[in-house]
């Protein structure tokens, strides 16, 4: 939904010794993400077929989203080397890292449990690749860590940094289908 004026509000508060930027990636990190992205847009799929009580905890993932901050700072003490948080979908997101840090990113897909969004897109009709890779809204974290970095509890590793430039995604369910690439309808802030 889209208003006629623009209103920004920012609050920023805490302590930090240094900033992660999206800058810090290196080839040999892992990609790593705090939770399952594209739940929020099956959530809200969901709402729109009214179908809400067929998977309340996927539509409980659009209706009462939370920012983990625990998880955040857990990847901050593991060492993150880039960190963002994934508002505009995996594919927009992943790619400001590759850009900013000047490397190439693989993303695997099989190392995450998409089962439950899978049931749902069968239930809906509608491929779950594009919530996973081109939703936002999702209230997650992905960073890079140094490879040697243990993963904080419910972080997932979803793939590596690499030479060269971009971003490649793979994954047995997405390579049986037809490859969805970042487009214009990936979310752009004060776009008409």
């Amino acid at each position: 939904m889209r208003g006629e004026k623009i209103t920004i509000a920012i609050t920023a508060l805490g302590n930090t010794s240094e900033p992660i930027y999206r800058s810090g990636a290196k080839v040999g990190d892992q990609l790593v993400i705090s939770g399952l992205p594209g739940a929020s847009a099956a959530g809200l799929a969901l709402l729109k077929a009214d179908k809400r009580e067929l998977f309340p905890e996927i539509v409980n993932a659009h209706l009462q989203p939370s920012v983990d901050g625990k998880r955040a700072h857990a990847l901050i003490s593991a060492g993150a080397t880039a960190m963002c948080d994934l508002s505009d979908g995996l594919l927009v997101d992943v790619t400001r890292i590759s850009e900013a840090s000047g490397v190439g990113i693989k993303i695997n897909l099989d190392h995450l449990n998409l089962s439950s969004l899978i049931e749902v897109g069968t239930t809906l009709a509608v491929d779950p690749m594009s919530w996973v890779l081109t939703s936002g809204e999702e209230h997650l974290f992905i960073a890079t860590l140094p490879p040697s970095s243990a993963l904080p509890e419910g972080v997932l590793r979803i793939g590596e940094v690499i030479h060269g430039s971009g971003v490649e995604v793979s994954g047995e369910f997405l390579d049986a289908r037809t490859r969805i690439e970042s487009t214009s309808k990936d979310w752009q802030h004060f776009e008409k």
